[in-house]
Parts: C-alpha cells; structure tokens; sequence
C-alpha cells in the first residue's frame, strides 16, 4: 500500500525548497541510495550527531520514500518546523533526557504502537535507534530498546542503515555545549542571521556525508537490545569515532564556535566509603541485570551496563530517595563514578541554580493594591487588568512576565476556545504557575467552572473527584505531567487536554487579533460579549477537594461571593504596599494557593512571582532573595524547609510571611528571628470557608491563630452536646458569615452544618477557645483527641513537645503521633518517627515538659519518612492505617 504522502505534490515542494536552503550551509554527498528500491515497510536507522541531520536526511529521501520521522516532542512547539512535521506525518517522541513518568512511558509505547501500525500499512518510517543526539564523539546506543522492540513485532520490515558524516561540530550538535542539546528557536534563529550575514550564497558549506545500506541479514534482530545495539554502533562507528568538525560561519574571515571548555572536576573516588560504593554498585547492578562485582566507577551507564533513559530515571528516583539529591538531571549521569560523586556529595552541596524571571520594565507608577471591584470574579479580574495597565502582573521562570494587559488578552483568548468546550465543569491540573492563572480566568469568562484537580490524592481518590465533580475534561500541560515522576494518575490520562496542543491547534492568528480587540472593551460590554453578565454573586465560582486527610476528599463548591468576601477581608486586614512582591509555590488545588496566592494578585493589583515546587527549598529561598520579594505564603512544613536551607542573607527581603493550614511550632517562629526580619502572621483557615478565618495582626502581639476577619462570626461550644460554653473553655468551634461555603457536591455527604437560635453555623471539627482579647486558639481536631480513662488526650499537643525535642531536618519531620482505639483494649499511642528514639526518652520528655499521666507513648513505630499531603500537611490518615495494619488482623 503506498502512503498518502508519497503522492503528495505539496510535501515534493516543501522538500524541495528546504534542501535548497538546506544547501546554502551543506554540501551533501549521498551514498547508495540508488541502490535501494522503491518499497513500502522500509525503516531507515540513522545515527543522530545533529539537530539538522534529520532535516538533510528527509528532504532527500522525500521524492521516492516519503518517510515519516520520529522527532523529539518539543519540536513540534517550534514555529515552522510544526507545520513541516505535522504535514509529513511525524511521530511525536517523549523527551526522557527530562525526567521519567508513567504517563510519558504511555505515550512512548503508544508511539510505537502508532509507528508499527504505520508500517504495517505500508509507510517508510525514519527512526532514530539513539533516541537522542550524540553526546560526545565517542557516545553509543548504549541501553536504547525502541528500536529493537518495534523490529521485532513487525519482522518484515525492510531496514536501511544510515550513517552521517560531517555534522558532529555544527552548531546543531552537542559539541560546543557539554552534551546539552542546543535549544531548536535560538538555534534557527542563529542560522537564519548565518545565512544573511554571509548574503546568503556565500555561506562557507560543510560537506556532510550520508550513506545507505540495506541491512544484512546479521542484523541481531531476535537477540537481546545489548547485542543489536552493538552491532548498530559497530556499524555507524566502522571507520572510528568521527572528530569535531570545524567550518567557519563567516565567508570573508575564519570563525568558529568554541569547543566547550568547561572541565569536569576530577572528582577523587576514594573518598567516597567503600560501603556506599558497595551500595551503588548494588543498584546499579539491579538495575543492569548483572553481579554487583561487575559494576565499577568507570563503566559508562549506557555504552557498559546497557541502561537507558528509563532506566537512568529510576536511578534519579533513588538518588533522590536515598541521598536526598534533588538537584541532579538525567543528563549528568553518565558513568557510575558521576553517581558516587553526587550522592557523596549530596544535595546540601550542590550548587543551586537561579529562579531566573525575564521581567519587564512599568510603563507607570504602580498603584497601592486594592479591594476586589465586582460582584463575580470575572468582573473582578477585567476591572483590576483595566485599572493596572501598564504595570506588571504575575511572572514565572517558563513563561516569563506578563503585564496586566497581556494577562487580560490571553485569558480572553484561551476563553475563546474553552467556551467551545461541551462541559460546565473543567478541571484544572497544574502548579503554581503563570498558566495556572491564565487558565483559572479563561475558564471564568468562558462561564466555565473551574475544579481544581490535587494530582497527589492517587488513583483511587482522583477516580472519585472525577466521579462526584463530573470533570471529563481537565486542562494541564505535557511538560508538567512529565515531570511528575512515579505518580498514578488513574483515569485522569483519559481527560487530558494539553495546554500546548490547544495554543497550537486552535489558538489561530484571527482569534488573538479578536482578544486583543475584545481586550479594549469596557468591563460592562465586555461581559456582555462573552455572555457572563448575568453570572451572579451566588452562582458557582470554582470547585475544590479537601486532602482527603480524614476520609475520602470532599468536593467544597465555593461562589464568586464565598471567595471575594475572603479576598476582601484579607486585603483590609493586612497592609500591602505598591512595590510588595508575592513569591508564591502553594499548588492551586490549595485553599490557601488558590485564594491567596492565584486569584488575589488578579483581582487587587499586587505583583506575583510563582515557583512550581513547594518541595524545592533551596530554589525557593534563591527565588526569593534574587527576586526580592517581601512576602511569601505557605504551610508552616514548607516555610521550615525554606528558612532551614536558605543561606543567611536570601531571605532579607521578606518584610512578612503568612502561614496556615496546619499549627505553627515555636521552632518556626525562631528560625524566621535568626535569618531575617520578616513577621510570621500566623491564621487559621478551612476550605469550606474559602479558607481564612482568623489572622494574627501586624498591630497586634501575636496571639493563637490570630482574630477573625470582620465578616466571621465564631462561636465556642461543647463538643458533644453542642451547648454553649464560656468563649474562654476549650470547646469545639463553629463559624458562619458570607464566606462559608453551602454545602458538598456530593449530597450523601454528612451535612457539616448545626442550626441554633443564632442561625446556621459550620462545623469546623476543631477545637479551641477564645481568649479575653478576641484572638482565637486552636487545641487540636477533634478527631485529633482520643480518650483515655474518661479524659480527653490531645495528640496534637502531645507531638508539638515532642518537635521540640526532634525537631524537623531538611528532609521534612522525624516525628508524628497518632492513636488507635481498639475494642476492649487500651489505645495504642504510637510515635512515628523516622530515627532511633528509645520509649523511655520519649516519656521522660513529655514528662518534663509538664504533660499529664495520662499523656504517654505506648508503641513507636520506625519509618523511612513521615508521610506527606500535597500540601506538605503530615498525612495522618495513612498513618492511622498502617497502626490499623499492625494491630487489627485481617480475617
């Protein structure tokens, strides 16, 4: 069967005209091709020393075999070269050199399912059997099984070897920059100045060389990867290892690229102890399939052990596990002896990169931040990009920076396209980012409603958010979700839509010309435009889950008035000034990052820097002094992290740091006063009440989690008769006020609501009091509290003396407490911790901090890390199942 392309007159042309240009820089020479017949199932092998050699390569077999290439996925993003690769049929390829994931070894094996099927119905397929570009003049296949896997499922085929000469040395190979490949924009960039600069026809020419041969029948295809992979290398290295190859890029002088001189450090391996050689060598060997006597610090990880980018993730996976490197990539491992060096070494010694934003300069004095105008969120957000023109909005390190301006027209352009979408509910899947917001505000005015999806929940919980939310499109990006390492994401593959393929399939020039059009509009015409005039202040805004910390996560519906009336109470509760910078990394599926750190900054004017990591202290508190911001917002876990790792001098900048979501130990508070200036304002908040309700006052000392923000009431009462007691007396405690959300999505869900004289009132499942001041104090969940000979024993407080004694590393905590209740039993009292803690030491401590008798551990338990949510929160619902696992047989 002949392949559609091979007749296509337009693809002849674009051929034509490419080798042409093509021309102007190579002179190429081909060998043998006109040897090898005009056949269908034919798959041409070559070797991969440059970016331009598929180009050269496919121009000229276009005429006779119109072979579909596989090309690296971020190709497909690039100007031009996206139109060329879509028209002639390619296959996208994950980039594994960036990091592994189950989601992307998906896409590889669906790529190759694709490609087997395209040759089974008679297309020519160009593969690259590498899978990447050379990295040095003598680098191999190594432990690459694509390839192999594809051959031997369609054994039919026909195969051409390939062999290009010449290109190793060109500014599209990796010769000049350390084994990176050369980014594809900068680099056509600098041919097309080349080109010009040489007038074109001038250009000095690199002769290039490429050969074809059919395969023999020696080609080991029924072997193992290792043996083929060996027999290509031989071949494509039959006349040695190919040299760099120099010619000048300037007709009327000698200029060349610089070779790369940066030398790498000839790191002393016997410093590394034998025994932690021992226990690479192990892993290595694991994952090699071989004796651990036969790995040693030489060998190359590809070219001796035959692992491959899937196999050097999982070694970064370990890495990261076990020696706490955090900072490595893939392409730094290349021998073992790099893997002793970096755990050796470890992350704590690493150099640390800068958060680098290319900012802007403001057209204009920027205005002081100011309250929400608008009864909606989308009137909210026209209104502050009206009123902000001219200054800069929100920036990150993939997109840059963005002004209020081009905020605007990109979330009305994006909306465009979402507004076409068949679904009320869209879900959104991704970090703190500048897309995140753009997202957020296209889906509003598209009347969308966002649902904010928590990719850390698992499988079985995101199989329940879809479910109860009714999500069956979910918005997020191929780059992120590549990124996201071992996590199962369960149908959510399913619903993925990629951010990166909607800006290239459907954001077309005419409908960027209608936003920047529609951007000029009045609010008022505006809305009315887009058809969101009549959304009203009551109407679903947005979709949240709870953790799931507790129970399975809980979908929490808030309006546009439950989130404006937060961000409202918050801006006059807090002086912000004009020049304030936000550093935030809170994941939008927060409460706290969604309200505080994405929507505030669009609708009251205060700029915003956003790091997608939460976990990637280092790099945070490096973002934070480079960029100078003055606030940043997080849980206490992650602000200790932060301020545990930052050097003295990166975080002076900070004027104030606001945290939630969990109870803030003095340790925090002391560490802040050692390395910088900033105020915690410690306050306490929920989802369901789109969160804040109490923050602690830059007027006042600070006082338990703060007072409550004056459009919240708070009522104290007995936590089982739900009487009220004294505001002083510990009690459970109940909230209502226009902030409070009404209700679950899911209506089997227990009704989190109590009725009284006084109204409607949510119960919040904490404990606490008030004190004579008006500040509230929080004792603990009441699920957090078990009881012990008719008493009430609070784990919270039981863990908060115990941090004091085994505080948090730069791992995160060594500690957690939690308590089983078994029937006719005493409870278990357990202590997690992740070091060598002795049972006496631990009571001796309770003891002396003035804790009650009834106020012991009874079980410790040695783990290897304290289980974590999402939101850095000690994941307690996983710990109270492995004491279930422990002490409650399974019948």
């Amino acid at each position: 069967m002949k392949s559609y392309y091979k007749s296509s007159f337009t693809g002849r042309i674009i051929a034509f005209i490419l080798r042409k240009i093509l021309g102007l820089r190579y002179k190429v020479k081909i060998i043998g091709l006109d040897k090898i017949k005009q056949n269908t199932h034919t798959l041409f092998l070559p070797n991969h020393p440059s970016h331009f050699d598929p180009l050269i390569l496919t121009t000229h077999l276009w005429p006779r075999f119109a072979p579909k290439p596989m090309a690296i996925e971020y190709c497909f993003f690039v100007p031009v070269m996206q139109t060329i690769l879509k028209l002639i049929g390619a296959f996208p390829v994950p980039n594994f050199d960036e990091g592994f994931s189950p989601f992307k070894l998906r896409r590889m094996e669906k790529v190759l399912d694709d490609a087997g099927e395209s040759i089974s119905k008679g297309d020519n397929l160009v593969i690259y059997p590498a899978g990447n570009l050379m990295r040095s003049t003598d680098d191999v296949i190594g432990g690459a099984s694509g390839v192999h896997i594809l051959l031997n499922k369609h054994k039919d085929t026909q195969v051409i070897l390939v062999r290009t000469k010449g290109m190793w040395g060109s500014s599209g190979s990796t010769a000049y920059s350390g084994g990176v490949s050369p980014q594809p924009m900068p680099l056509m960039k600098r041919c097309a100045e080349i080109l010009f600069q040489n007038l074109l026809f001038f250009t000095p020419r690199r002769k290039v060389e490429i050969e074809f041969v059919i395969a023999s029948d020696a080609l080991p295809i029924s072997g193992d990867k290792m043996e083929f992979n060996r027999y290509l290398d031989n071949w494509y290295n039959i006349n040695g290892f190919e040299k760099v190859n120099k010619v000048s890029y300037k007709f009327y002088k000698k200029e060349y690229l610089d070779e790369e001189t940066k030398q790498k450090t000839n790191f002393d391996i016997s410093l590394v102890n034998e025994d932690l050689q021992d226990e690479i060598c192990q892993r290595l060997a694991q994952a090699a399939s071989i004796d651990p006597y036969q790995v040693s610090p030489e060998q190359h990880l590809s070219n001796d052990l035959g692992l491959d980018s899937l196999d050097r993730s999982d070694i970064l996976a370990w890495m990261e596990d076990d020696f706490d490197v955090k900072d490595a990539i893939i392409t730094e491992l290349q021998t073992v002896g790099n893997v002793m060096e970096i755990c050796f070494l470890k992350h704590g010694k690493l150099e640390i990169s800068d958060v680098e934003i290319h900012t802007m300069k403001e057209l204009r004095k920027r205005p002081k931040p100011f309250l929400p105008k608008g009864n909606t969120l989308g009137e909210a957000f026209l209104n502050c990009c009206n009123k902000m023109i001219g200054t800069v909005s929100i920036s990150d390190e993939a997109t840059g920076t963005l002004g209020y301006t081009k905020l605007k027209t990109m979330a009305i352009a994006l909306s465009l396209i979402i507004k076409e979408m068949p679904d009320k509910r869209i879900g959104i899947m991704l970090p703190a980012s500048v897309g995140a917001d753009v997202l957020l505000f296209a889906c509003i005015l598209a009347g969308k409603t966002p649902v904010m999806i928590n990719w850390t929940l698992g499988s079985l919980n995101l199989s329940h958010v879809i479910e109860v939310s009714g999500v069956k499109q979910v918005l997020t990006s191929i780059k992120f979700v590549d990124r996201l390492g071992d996590i199962d994401l369960g149908i959510l593959d399913d619903t993925f839509i990629f951010l990166e393929h909607l800006k290239k399939e459907h954001l077309s020039t005419t409908k960027l010309m209608k936003s920047l059009i529609l951007s000029r509009f009045p609010t008022k015409k505006l809305m009315n435009f887009l058809d969101i005039a009549d959304v009203t202040k009551d109407d679903e805004a947005i979709i949240l889950f709870t953790s799931g910390s507790e129970s399975i996560p809980k979908g929490v519906p808030l309006t546009h008035e439950n989130i404006l009336t937060n961000v409202r109470d918050g801006a006059s509760s807090f002086e912000y000034k004009a020049n304030d910078i936000i550093f935030a990394f809170l994941p939008p599926f927060h409460s706290f990052g969604l309200v505080i750190t994405t929507i505030f900054p669009c609708i009251c004017g205060i700029r915003t820097i956003y790091y997608p990591n939460p976990t990637e202290a280092k790099r945070i508190a490096k973002g934070i002094h480079s960029n100078s911001a003055t606030l940043t917002y997080g849980t206490p876990t992650f602000l200790s992290n932060i301020f545990r790792s930052a050097d003295f001098d990166q975080l002076q900048s900070l004027r104030a740091l606001k945290s939630g979501a969990e109870k803030a130990p003095d340790s925090l508070f002391k560490l802040i006063s050692q390395k910088s200036n900033a105020r915690l304002i410690e306050g306490y908040g929920i989802t369901e009440c789109s969160p804040i309700l109490t923050m602690n006052l830059m007027s006042k000392k600070t006082s338990g989690v703060g007072y409550p923000f004056p459009s919240v009431k708070i009522k104290i009462v007995h936590a089982e008769t739900m009487k009220k007691i004294p505001q002083d007396q510990v009690g459970l405690i109940l909230t209502q006020g226009p902030s409070i959300f009404k209700g679950y999505l899911d209506k089997d869900t227990k009704d989190p609501f109590f009725t009284d004289e006084d109204g409607k009132w949510y119960i919040t499942g904490d404990l606490g009091y008030i004190d004579k001041t008006g500040a509230v104090h929080i004792a603990g969940r009441k699920k957090r509290f078990i009881k012990i000979a008719g008493e009430m024993i609070s784990l919270p407080s039981i863990e908060t003396q115990l941090v004091e004694k085994w505080p948090p590393t730069d791992n995160g905590p060594i500690i957690a407490v939690e308590a089983l209740e078994i029937a006719d039993q005493k409870p278990i009292m357990c202590l997690f911790t992740t070091v060598h803690i002795i049972l006496s030491e631990v009571n001796q401590v309770l003891k002396d901090s003035g804790m009650g008798n009834l106020s012991k551990i009874n079980h410790i338990e040695n783990v290897k890390e304290i289980p974590a949510l999402g939101s850095g929160k000690t994941d307690y619902k996983t710990l109270k199942k492995m004491l279930e696992d422990v002490f409650i047989p399974t019948s």
